[in-house]
């Protein structure tokens, strides 16, 4: 993210403290786009921000700026270059290249590999986590939005046994070159597979749990959207269980998680746990509680929701 700063000059248009809306007249670039990027840099410490404005940090001054004599743009940007060559990210800011079709597309060993990521620790802590949250004498019925793989919804198999029925929902071209495959190897007849675009389409009634995975990396309208229709699907008292990385602008890891998915599309985004409290109260929901999962490469939390009666 350094390398885009760098190429388009940003920290040159930084001799004042400025908001993004102001760099992004100066420079040409989308604003909501700049902002994300601003916000990063920030986290990096390459950026400081004093309520909306964005101002050199003492490092960017030191070695960004064309007045100090220890300025090093040009030997970073070379070795940048030489780190991480690939897609042109400035093409993707200024919206000259389009990569939206690429989200969510993965070939055969990029599916395994989503497989195969959450039994590092990750599903094994999530699992324990929810054991010790969730009353599991009131769950029969469960819903995996966006389950991928079906990763979680095997987990969920063996941690809560008495489960009768676990529905994988996902889009039809994931369920057929991911989904069906895994469950088929898994063997547990409990556990179903379901096409569909739970954005739109119908996705069931009658469920205890749902749970989804990193699956609300969209706009609010969207994600309220589908949480309405999450509480229809659920019975009353029902669970809604979110695994996600929340927008922290603190963190290094979840804003750059933030730009990238805008670099891809304008619908992809990354919102704050407090924003999906306030769009659970809205959707029917009473918040019950959060905690983060440690993991070390996803560093995602969980929330657990209750349907209100």
């Amino acid at each position: 993210m350094l390398s885009v700063a760098l190429e388009i000059k940003l920290f040159e248009y930084l001799t004042m403290p400025k908001t993004a809306a102001q760099l992004s007249e100066e420079i040409g670039i989308n604003t909501w786009k700049l902002e994300k990027l601003c916000d990063l840099l920030s986290a990096l410490k390459f950026l400081d921000k004093d309520d909306d404005k964005f101002s050199l940090s003492d490092t960017s001054k030191t070695f960004f700026s064309n007045d100090s004599k220890f300025q090093a743009i040009n030997l970073i940007k070379h070795s940048l270059m030489e780190a991480s060559p690939g897609i042109d990210m400035v093409k993707m800011l200024k919206e000259e290249l389009d990569h939206s079709h690429e989200m969510w597309t993965y070939e055969e060993t990029g599916w395994k590999a989503l497989f195969e990521a959450p039994f590092m620790g990750g599903v094994q802590r999530t699992m324990r986590m929810l054991s010790t949250h969730l009353d599991g004498s009131r769950i029969r019925s469960v819903l995996d939005l966006g389950g991928g793989p079906g990763t979680y919804s095997m987990a969920l198999a063996e941690t809560f046994q008495g489960i009768s029925s676990i529905v994988v929902a996902d889009l039809p071209s994931i369920v057929e070159s991911s989904t069906e495959a895994r469950l088929k190897e898994y063997g547990d007849s409990r556990i179903k597979s379901m096409p569909c675009d739970f954005r739109k389409d119908d996705i069931g009634t009658g469920y205890d749990l749902v749970f989804a995975s990193n699956s609300f990396y969209m706009v609010k309208t969207s994600i309220e959207n589908i949480l309405l229709r999450i509480n229809k699907s659920l019975n009353d008292g029902g669970y809604l269980v979110i695994k996600h990385v929340f927008l922290d602008k603190s963190s290094a890891f979840s804003t750059s998680l933030d730009f990238s998915m805008s670099l891809a599309s304008n619908e992809q985004n990354l919102h704050s746990a407090q924003e999906f409290e306030d769009m659970l109260e809205k959707t029917g929901f009473e918040w019950q509680s959060i905690a983060k999962t440690d993991d070390p490469v996803y560093r995602d939390e969980v929330i657990i929701a209750l349907k209100k009666s």
